[in-house]
């Protein structure tokens, strides 16, 4: 399960490069190359710069973010082509941590836009640091990149995975410390600002910062529905001002946001969190939320529930 494991669109690499992690693009749409030189009056000089890719307009279906979907179907509606040559790649872990042989470490999805902009979140430490960079999908020239202040969950023996969310307005999500969100519009300009939004309030985050980036993690990846809703679990390591417990957390798309405790929505006093590293889906009508929750992981199997709960209201 641990070694050097890929996903779709994704090349693996040999162990003697394991030193740079990197994912390779499949090939989304036609590129067509173009090269030139250059004359004078009393010699010939040829330029050696790499032909720039023309790039022609993209306008298709989307990839969200974990499984596609927020039902995490995994279904894309554009045709995989022969994986028989490497378009572009870039590293996807800058400090990769090798347990002998294996990567114990989930990495997360890409985003891609309906302009085939890609978003792929790059770990940049030892033990965590998180960016999102966003790259032409068809040259994979670079476009913008952001740098977050998330903190990882604390694991035993393996690294859960860093994911970002992009909503139907083309809003791009990615996690932040304290349980705060980061997103940015309008995900294929090169130029844009990138914002935040807390589940429990700005104003009370803003006043006792520290406590709440060090107690407050997220702990599964985001999942936005098709009216730009966003949904998560945290966890929460200790007390804090807000008096939240870990459980589960929804972000409105005007910004509004609401938590229910893990343990209040299973109905039961020894469920501590939700499930780490497993994403949130809904029901094809988007009304209802299901999550995966458990007790504390002092076993490898901790036991729990999967809950079905109002998507607005997080009532079970």
């Amino acid at each position: 399960m641990y070694t050097k494991t890929t996903i779709a669109f994704f090349r693996p690499l040999s162990r003697t490069t394991r030193a740079r992690i990197s994912i390779a693009f499949a090939l989304l749409i036609a590129i067509a190359g173009c090269g030139g030189g250059g004359g004078g009056s009393s010699m010939t000089t040829v330029d050696t710069t790499p032909p720039t890719p023309i790039t022609p307009a993209v306008n298709g279906p989307a990839w969200w973010g974990f499984g596609r979907d927020a039902q995490h179907s995994a279904i894309g509606e554009i045709a995989t082509q022969p994986l028989s040559r490497l378009i572009w790649q870039m590293p996807i872990d800058l400090v990769p941590q090798y347990s002998g042989s294996s990567l114990l470490i989930h990495y997360g999805s890409p985003v891609i836009t309906t302009k085939n902009t890609v978003i792929v979140p790059v770990k940049t430490g030892v033990g965590g640091g998180f960016r999102m960079e966003a790259r032409n999908g068809a040259n994979g020239a670079a476009l913008w990149s952001a740098t977050t202040d998330y903190i990882l969950p604390t694991q035993q023996s393996w690294i859960p995975s860093y994911n970002l969310t992009l909503t139907t307005a083309n809003r791009v999500y990615a996690p932040g410390a304290g349980g705060k969100l980061f997103y940015r519009d309008d995900a294929d300009n090169a130029s844009g600002t990138v914002q935040t939004v807390v589940f429990y309030g700005t104003d009370i985050y803003n006043a006792s910062r520290t406590v709440f980036d060090q107690n407050i993690l997220i702990n599964t990846p985001l999942t936005s529905d098709t009216a730009g809703n966003i949904y998560f679990g945290f966890i929460a390591n200790a007390s804090n001002p807000a008096n939240l417990v870990s459980g589960i957390a929804r972000v409105g798309a005007d910004g509004r946001g609401s938590w229910i405790a893990a343990a209040t929505a299973a109905g039961d006093a020894a469920i501590s969190k939700a499930s780490t590293n497993s994403a949130p889906a809904l029901s094809s009508d988007g009304r209802t939320l299901y999550v995966a929750v458990n007790t504390a992981a002092s076993t490898v199997w901790p036991s729990g529930y999967l809950l079905a709960l109002d998507s607005t209201t997080l009532a079970t």
